[in-house]
């Protein structure tokens, strides 16, 4: 399994494990942890051709980033980005492990 989707994996589902009642150390956690992968994942959808992808991922990283952090009180509020964004890095897993695929492939 390759880093980046471990990366997508791992993030899709703690931000899907965030729309439970959890402790607020989590949700500190998860800020690092979305803009980590968010900027590694950015990055590398950026080198390969995927700008819209890479763009959505830098909107993922200022959002939960923990530095300047965004404060958005309601719960209401962040379960549907939770869900948007776990479906995102969920997708950028799929899209690495097809990736993979197309590289032993010959044309």
């Amino acid at each position: 399994m390759s880093l980046q989707r471990t990366a997508g994996l791992v993030t899709g589902l703690a931000l899907l494990l965030a729309l439970a009642d959890m402790p607020s150390g989590y949700y500190r956690f998860l800020r690092v942890l979305v803009t980590t992968c968010a900027v590694f994942l950015a990055f590398w959808t950026w080198s390969r051709g995927r700008n819209l992808l890479a763009l959505a991922l830098g909107v993922a990283a200022i959002l939960f980033n923990p530095i300047i952090p965004i404060y958005l009180y309601r719960r209401s509020t962040w379960a549907p980005l939770d869900i948007g964004f776990a479906i995102l890095f969920l997708a950028v897993a799929l899209g690495a492990e097809s990736d993979k695929d197309n590289k032993h492939t010959t044309p």
